[in-house]
């Protein structure tokens, strides 16, 4: 081997020493000029690639590691009065415990009081445990009573800023929890920070879109604060491998011994939300995964092909080198030590230009979770891709380098030489209805050749055919993606407004009279809040009933539940439990368990009160409303769902009812609301990377277009010959470029041909796992055209692309270059 290896190095050797001498010769500046130029690339689409996947695992990350760092609580329960905390530290599960209050707090605008605002302090809460990321500023100064952080929202609304003046109205409470509008006074405060609070990252529950400041434990010790507080609850640490199901059970039975407390607690799964935020952030992580996998294919085969080219034009020398006694082993060696050496230092290009984008990941929500921004160097990631930055030219490179080890053909033994030419001529010129630039032009497609006149037709045949499906087989996913998020009824809004009262209660007859006078209702519905426990999981729980007309769950499979003993779940709850519709659960309902039976696979929209998780897409389950009943309150419901008649406008309508709520209720706390859309949270997260699949789609067009491209120059250049001896048989240049356009129109009507069904079965495939994997409906949107429009589109872009190929062929000299040879 290292005979083999000794006059490659030697020859690489005097190839460096002499380079003073090279540059004097045009062909050896020609090919230092291409290799240095082939390094430069294989450095930047490495370093794409490498950012790209380094983000990727970044974005996955940060999430997580903001939860680390910030030592984010597992549970919440409230409320949470005196003694009943006491008993709580004591419970085996629990490791620690933080108190934390919420005020009757808000902002002002030109209409009143705006509730839209959560406000809050705590004993060490949100300074070492759920401690905030500061993006401006520094924490407060827990002994300073007149000290808040802000969230971006509330800065973004009210230009506040570190020093700023921030002023708020407060609104006592009475003993009975009601507030005293009377009694409001204004409050002013100087922000320290503005922060982001981790369940502000990707919001799952209903309270954390609502923007949010805090206030010091200064504060919260003063009467003022006491006088202020709507609610209180405790964040819980709790001891790794807690079942949280059996936590909650015996928190709800210790609660029952408190009577302040009404045996009535609310207890959030906080590691359940965390781990939906975190799925929330997954398809971004994935996106850019799959962006540095397509850019990695593309540039990969774009390398290949121009290595490939070179080492052949290359193998020129070869002759001479084997008159010097090398033979075909150590040919192969050289030409692998060249290639090599480009890819070493592409890969070392790459690493640096991976970590000088570094700042600009994460994406999506994930920057804001980021607790170190900056620079980042992935040691695992940089050097698994410094490894195969290196290597996958040189394996790319290898069968082109044995081809170019081969001993050199003879003339005879060339393709299209002139005979052939001549019978080829021939032979096309007969068939009357077929123009003989165009009969050309289609054999000269699909011949690939042989030797030094060999074309890479099959790579850039199936180049192009596999890009053009993977772009249809995105435009198709990326169509149903946009169906589903732009159309709620997907999503599992199967009404217009929401009329929301989260932890409160109205009862049934209330809602009718109050909305008796709009007659543009055509429905109206009742549901209650809850959970129900299933195979040791806590799971969200809606129920709806109808009062006017029949407002129904958004339903896959099956049926809503209408009794006591039946249920509707979500598509990945049923794959949690391993069931299906028609088997029989046990499930564990306002502390009672009953045998209950599957009627139905539903797809929910964000039903949930306060902090606590609600439902999602695939998350969830529907009973009876009886089942979740609101306490002290019979017949009352926690929120009522109103549909429209056709042809209403909805935009007026539920100003007004906005407004008659507030006016006829007297309700300022931020759960008493309307709303219209109530987004799952796998929905928002679908909104940011809506536009990945169009950009993948052009990411996969460039790889088409410049597939064709190269194999139309390869062809210019290495049938130079056999175009010359077509225009000494009489082909004008107008006939020799247009050849070359019709060898353009060939290779791309092949890929259409193939590629579109491909494409259109791909792409229905993958919407179909996709839909299946977070429960909704597998209905893929095929654009038929969309799809049909691509047809002349890409016949159009193919004769663009042969624009220039086909003027350089037009133009060569025949006589000059049958002289050369």
């Amino acid at each position: 081997m290292v005979g083999a290896l000794a006059p490659p190095l030697g020859i690489c050797l005097n190839r460096l020493m002499g380079a003073v001498w090279s540059c004097l010769r045009s062909e050896w500046r020609t090919q230092w000029r291409t290799w240095l130029a082939l390094a430069a690339l294989v450095g930047l689409v490495g370093g794409v690639v490498l950012g790209a996947a380094a983000g990727a695992r970044r974005t996955a990350t940060a999430y997580p590691r903001l939860l680390e760092v910030g030592h984010a609580s597992d549970a919440l329960v409230a409320p949470d009065t005196p003694g009943f905390d006491a008993a709580l530290r004591r419970l085996p599960e629990v490791v620690a415990l933080h108190h934390g209050d919420l005020y009757n707090l808000f902002l002002t605008s030109p209409h009143g009081p705006d509730p839209a605002v959560d406000a809050g302090s705590g004993q060490n809460v949100w300074t070492s445990t759920d401690r905030v990321k500061v993006l401006e500023g520094r924490l407060f100064d827990v002994t300073n009573r007149r000290e808040v952080m802000v969230d971006p929202a509330l800065a973004a609304r009210y230009h506040l800023h570190p020093g700023a003046r921030f002023q708020v109205l407060a609104v006592p409470m009475d003993d009975q929890g009601n507030s005293l509008l009377q009694r409001a006074y204004p409050m002013s405060f100087t922000v320290s920070a503005v922060v982001v609070f981790d369940n502000q990252v990707v919001p799952v529950s209903p309270a954390d879109a609502l923007p949010q400041f805090v206030l010091t434990p200064a504060f919260a010790r003063t009467s003022v604060a006491r006088s202020l507080v709507s609610t209180d609850g405790a964040y819980l640490t709790l001891r790794p491998g807690t079942n949280f199901g059996t936590f909650r059970s015996r928190t709800a039975r210790l609660a029952s011994h408190y009577p302040l407390l009404g045996g009535q607690v609310f207890i959030a799964d906080l590691d359940d939300q965390h781990a939906r935020a975190e799925q929330a952030i997954s398809p971004e992580a994935i996106a850019l995964a799959l962006f540095a996998l397509l850019a990695g294919l593309m540039g990969l085969a774009v390398i290949g092909q121009i290595v490939s080219r070179q080492l052949l034009v290359d193998a020129g020398d070869h002759q001479a080198l084997r008159a010097l006694g090398m033979d075909r082993r150590q040919l192969l060696a050289l030409s692998l030590l060249g290639v090599g050496a480009v890819a070493v230092a592409g890969a070392v290009l790459a690493v640096v230009i991976a970590v000088a984008a570094s700042p600009l990941m994460p994406i999506g929500a994930a920057r804001l979770a980021e607790p170190s921004p900056g620079v980042e160097i992935n040691v695992g990631v940089i050097l698994i891709g410094l490894a195969a930055v290196a290597l996958l030219p040189v394996l790319v490179a290898l069968p082109a380098a044995r081809r170019a080890a081969r001993p050199a053909a003879t003339n005879a033994s060339d393709e299209v030489a002139t005979g052939r030419t001549a019978s080829l001529l021939a032979r096309t010129t007969g068939l009357a209805t077929w123009p003989a630039s165009m009969a050309i032009g289609l054999r000269l497609a699909f011949a690939s050749g042989r030797g030094r006149r060999a074309v890479p037709v099959r790579s850039a045949l199936v180049g192009t055919t596999v890009a053009l499906g993977a772009l249809v087989a995105a435009i198709v996913f990326g169509t149903s993606l946009d169906g589903l998020v732009s159309t709620p009824r997907l999503y599992g809004q199967t009404w217009d407004t929401q009329i929301d009262f989260s932890f409160g209660a109205v009862p049934a007859q209330a809602a009718r009279s109050f909305l008796a006078s709009d007659h543009d209702i055509a429905a109206l519905a009742g549901g209650n809040y809850g959970s129900v426990q299933l195979g040791g999981q806590l799971v969200p729980a809606v129920g709806v009933a109808p009062l006017h007309g029949r407002i129904d769950y958004a339903l896959l499979h099956g049926r809503s539940p209408v009794g006591a003993d039946e249920i509707a779940l979500g598509g990945r709850t049923l794959a949690g439990l391993h069931a299906k519709v028609g088997d029989v659960v046990t499930a564990q309902v306002n502390g009672k368990s009953r045998r209950m039976r599957i009627v139905g696979e539903a797809v929910f929209p964000a039903y949930g009160y306060g902090n606590f998780t609600p439902t999602g897409l695939g998350n969830g389950a529907a009973v009876d409303p009886r089942l979740l009943p609101t306490p002290g309150c019979a017949g009352c419901y926690n929120f009522f769902l109103v549909r429209y008649t056709g042809g209403t406008n909805r935009a007026r309508d539920t100003a007004a009812l906005t407004s008659d709520l507030r006016r006829k209720t007297g309700c300022l706390d931020a759960g008493c609301a309307v709303v219209t859309v109530l987004r799952p949270t796998e929905i928002d997260s679908l909104l940011r990377v809506q536009g990945t699949p169009l950009a993948l789609g052009v990411l996969l067009a460039v790889l088409a277009v410049a597939s064709l491209a190269h194999a139309l120059v390869t062809t210019i250049g290495r049938r130079r010959r056999d175009l010359a001896i077509l225009k000494t048989l009489g082909f004008r240049r107008r006939q020799v470029s247009a050849t070359v356009a019709w060898q353009s129109v060939a290779l791309g009507a092949v890929a259409l041909v193939v590629g579109i069904p491909l494409g259109v079965a791909a792409g229905r495939l993958a919407w179909t796992i996709f839909a299946n994997s977070v429960g909704v409906a597998p209905d893929p949107t095929v654009p038929v055209l969309v799809v049909l429009a691509l047809v002349p589109l890409a016949l159009v872009v193919a004769n663009a692309i042969a624009a220039g190929p086909a003027w350089v062929a037009g133009r060569v000299k025949a006589g000059r270059l049958l002289r050369a040879e």
